[in-house]
């Protein structure tokens, strides 16, 4: 992990019906561990499929969280919204579906940087 990175805090392969949030879908949770507000910009989301893949989430995309502040966790949902202190913003889920024996990795994409591959972050199963 990076000095300053995101962590991937919870993965859930099968929601909860009663969980008002993700309503039964899979979802996971991003963790800024840190002191200060982390940028998401340049951060991508994938299941075992690793990166290029079509249903990748780049984070911090247009009408969606931008940053994470201190100590803030913000919860994706499969194919619906995401949710940070509070606030809904729909259409900020990931599309990818998350099965029992998945990993979910969090890249840095490098290649918006003038880099190469996209260097993984985190991974949780």
């Amino acid at each position: 992990m990076g000095a300053s990175q995101l962590l991937i805090n919870e993965v859930a392969d099968k929601g909860n019906d009663a969980d008002a949030a993700c309503a039964g879908s899979d979802w996971l949770e991003l963790l800024n561990p840190f002191d200060s507000s982390l940028s998401l910009a340049g951060l991508v989301l994938s299941d075992d499929h690793g990166l290029p893949y079509d249903e990748a989430l780049a984070l911090g995309g247009s009408g969606c969280p931008a940053s994470l502040g201190a100590g803030e966790l913000l919860l994706l949902c499969q194919g619906g919204a995401a949710h940070l202190g509070g606030v809904s913003y729909d259409g900020c889920g990931f599309e990818f579906k998350i099965g029992g024996s998945d990993e979910v990795g969090l890249y840095k994409n490098s290649s918006s940087e003038g880099g190469g591959d996209p260097q993984l972050v985190d991974v949780a199963a």
